[in-house]
């Protein structure tokens, strides 16, 4: 959630007619903002099948991003830091699994990072910011989907575990100073896929045919129906109490186009996501589970992984977005920094995109 930008955000204009050898420049002829631009921001040493699967930007001149690409023993994880300049490479504890799949941060807090396994395994999946590396912290076997840290900084998980007695089942974890606490324990049906923790009292959690929330003690369960069929929900935005976003797609079997819901803290308002051609389509339009941030004005970004394209909603209209290498970028990771307009943006790429 945060980078620095380019170097310059503003131009002089220069006006007024020269006088006598000397230019004067009315009081009018101020400092004009340069229009925001996405640019690219290389990742270096980037190996074919480069896959950025999270960013976290804590600050302006902070962020985070994990993910995959092929080495020359097969798959190897990847775990890059920004700071402030350019992205540089750090180290993962031995053994972790290549498949990093999510990250968080905050500005007072340390990163937590999370990566996937194709078999259930003892190997480092839970991972922690150490300072100048990741190391592994101590936490359930499981398989897990997606992270968030609350205000405190204290990460809650979702993913599935095996139980003796129960067999599969779909969880969500928090952890304090004490440990891990399993809050949730459900049938694997469940399939939890999206979590956003703003404080321990203002959770939501996300997945198929379901969507809840948390107030500290009590859980509420909230349905977003459309012609008669419950969403999947697939990533959530919060920008306050009353101000939460849903990435979704239809359960209908004819219609999986995507949708953008709104919570109002009263209500949902439902935004179908367009194809790029404007046109209608029963595909989603974000592959599996695409991608959502805040645009820091009312609006957001939602980019996705099967038709190329960064898309820009600013509360009633579409827009697509100009990005270099339009047409061959799959996004796959947003994150915005805190209290500003800046904007990442990775995926299958040998670079990451940042909008400042």
């Amino acid at each position: 959630m945060e980078p620095n930008l380019s170097p310059s955000r503003r131009a002089v204009l220069l006006g007024g007619a020269a006088l006598l050898g000397t230019a004067a420049v009315p009081p009018a002829a101020a400092h004009a903002v340069v229009p925001r631009t996405w640019t690219t921001q290389p990742i270096p040493d980037a190996a074919p099948g480069l896959t950025i699967s999270a960013i976290a930007a804590p600050t302006r001149r902070t962020a985070f991003a994990v993910g995959v690409e092929d080495g020359a023993d097969g798959r190897t994880p990847v775990a890059l830091r920004w700071r402030g300049r350019e992205w540089r490479r750090v180290p993962v504890p031995a053994g972790t699994s290549p498949n990093l799949v999510d990250v968080a941060a905050l500005p007072h807090a340390r990163p937590w990072a999370i990566a996937q396994s194709s078999a259930w395994t003892d190997d480092p999946l839970v991972l922690r910011w150490a300072g100048t590396g990741w190391e592994a912290a101590d936490a359930p076997v499981g398989e897990w989907v997606a992270l968030d840290l609350d205000r405190f900084g204290r990460p809650w998980m979702i993913g599935g575990e095996v139980d003796d007695h129960l067999g599969p089942r779909s969880v969500l974890y928090r952890r304090d100073r004490t440990g891990w606490t399993r809050v949730l324990h459900e049938p694997l049906e469940s399939v939890f896929t999206a979590i956003s923790a703003r404080t321990p009292s203002d959770v939501w959690l996300g997945g198929h045919r379901m969507l809840r929330h948390f107030d500290g003690d009590t859980w509420t369960d909230h349905t977003i129906v459309e012609s008669g069929y419950a969403h999947w929900v697939l990533q959530i935005e919060q920008v306050s109490p009353r101000d939460v976003w849903f990435l979704t797609v239809s359960t209908h079997p004819l219609d999986l186009a995507a949708r953008l819901v709104r919570w109002d803290g009263s209500g949902f308002t439902i935004h179908r996501v367009p194809l790029p051609s404007g046109g209608p389509g029963t595909r989603s339009a974000v592959g599996f589970l695409g991608s959502l941030t805040s645009d820091g004005r009312g609006g957001v970004w939602v980019g996705d992984n099967r038709y190329w394209t960064l898309r820009h909603f600013d509360g009633a209209e579409w827009s697509v977005a100009d990005v270099p290498g339009q047409g061959g970028n799959l996004i796959q990771a947003l994150t915005r920094v805190p209290h500003t307009r800046t904007v990442w943006a990775g995926g299958r790429l040998p670079h990451t995109l940042r909008f400042a």
